[in-house]
């Protein structure tokens, strides 16, 4: 059985490829797959305006890059604003 973490870091990999480096890093590299049920994946992003981004301009690419890694046709994302320490 593949992890969160593993499964997160190969869609991370293909996303990665297909974005340009400023954007990867300033919406997905301090993101995290935090819950995977059947077609339903959770991703905890650190801000809202991460959170908006992918939701509303970035969800078709992070959809096929983890459909492709899971080998599945459909697949629900729902982005999560992280809970800090201090919440």
């Amino acid at each position: 059985m593949t992890s969160l973490k593993q499964l997160w870091t190969a869609v991370l990999a293909d996303l990665a490829l297909q974005l340009e480096r400023a954007t990867f890093e300033r919406l997905l590299r301090h993101s995290q797959l935090i819950r995977h049920e059947g077609p339903y994946l959770t991703i905890s992003v650190p801000n809202s305006s991460a959170q908006a981004w992918l939701s509303q301009r970035l969800r078709p690419l992070v959809q096929r890059a983890a459909a492709a890694i899971l080998k599945r046709t459909i697949v629900r994302l729902r982005f999560v604003v992280a809970q800090t320490a201090d919440a």
